[in-house]
């Protein structure tokens, strides 16, 4: 979903280019920031965690956060890594979020 488009200060892609890539709106304590005037109470300050595990795989684990995450619309349990695919749909915030990610899998550089 191309984010930009909607709001220019959101990013486009999410590059997940290392083994563990942590998202949120505290700039100092993640590695993507999604920060927006229209979307800061949907996103906290550190949201959302992705990780490269052993098994080859991508997960997604929500960090306790406010709103939490939905993987293909379906909210996941806070603070448990739930296995992503290519093609599944990560929102962060509640249903009515417009943060919401295609993920198309990529093995990380490091």
């Amino acid at each position: 979903v191309d984010q930009g488009a909607r709001d220019p200060d959101i990013p486009r892609d999410i590059a997940l280019v290392k083994r563990t890539v942590r998202l949120g709106r505290l700039e100092t304590h993640v590695d993507v920031t999604l920060t927006s005037a229209r979307f800061e109470t949907m996103v906290s300050r550190q949201h959302a965690t992705f990780t490269w595990v052993t098994t080859g795989w991508w997960v997604v684990m929500d960090n306790a956060s406010l709103n939490g995450v939905l993987v293909n619309g379906r909210s996941i349990p806070s603070e448990v890594p739930v296995p992503i695919r290519n093609g599944d749909h990560i929102t962060f915030g509640n249903d009515f979020s417009d943060l919401v990610y295609a993920f198309h899998t990529v093995e990380p550089r490091c």
